[in-house]
């Protein structure tokens, strides 16, 4: 009897002790970053509104999306944004478009302004994904309006797609922050052809 419940106690010890030492994952959260301020171009005194009018579903979750192959796509659990991408995509948008167009006066849709703003910029998202170590795409549909969002500038659908350099999300994310970048730079120009109009 002794012996059936010293060998019980070396199982049961055995049984938790590698239950205890595996330890559960923790999750990674990762930010999108503006551009830098050295791309300040000359000042045009206008107001700009943006809005995102759209994010393609399958991005709209607190995890990283990545694409395994052209008809399936890998979402890593512990691997996350730190906030919602409908929440930092037209944040980061506006704060690039304030560096390209020399303006303080860019805002998201809330705008608070005293006066309608100059022009309002609407884009969605369609894809926003890539490989771990490959490439990062960005595909989107972007529209210029006047401050009401009624006269029709132009609109355009465009792709960018940025190398990762590197290994891990942390270049992924970097590589997603160029491609939005990227976005920013073509609406930026868009509204500068426009203001020259």
């Amino acid at each position: 009897m002794r012996r059936l419940q010293v060998m019980l106690t070396l199982c049961l010890s055995a049984f938790f002790g590698l239950t205890g030492c595996g330890t559960t994952e923790k999750a990674r959260f990762y930010t999108l970053s503006p551009m830098a301020a050295s791309e300040n171009r000359a000042p045009l005194g206008i107001t700009v509104s943006v809005t995102m009018v759209n994010l393609a579903e399958y991005l709209d979750r607190p995890q990283i999306v990545t694409r395994t192959s052209p008809h399936e796509i890998s979402i890593s659990e512990f691997d996350r944004w730190a906030e919602p991408l409908n929440d930092a995509l037209p944040r980061l948008v506006a704060e690039n478009l304030s560096i390209l167009l020399g303006s303080a006066k860019v805002a998201t849709s809330s705008w608070q302004g005293p006066a309608e703003p100059d022009y309002s910029v609407f884009f969605e998202v369609i894809r926003f994904d890539g490989t771990v170590g490959g490439d990062v795409s960005l595909q989107y549909i972007y529209a210029i309006m006047d401050g009401k969002g009624r006269t029709v500038s132009k609109v355009e659908r465009s792709v960018a797609t940025e190398p990762t350099a590197g290994p891990g999300y942390e270049a992924m994310v970097s590589a997603g922050s160029r491609a939005i970048g990227a976005m920013s730079r073509e609406i930026a120009e868009a509204v500068r052809s426009t203001q020259r109009k």
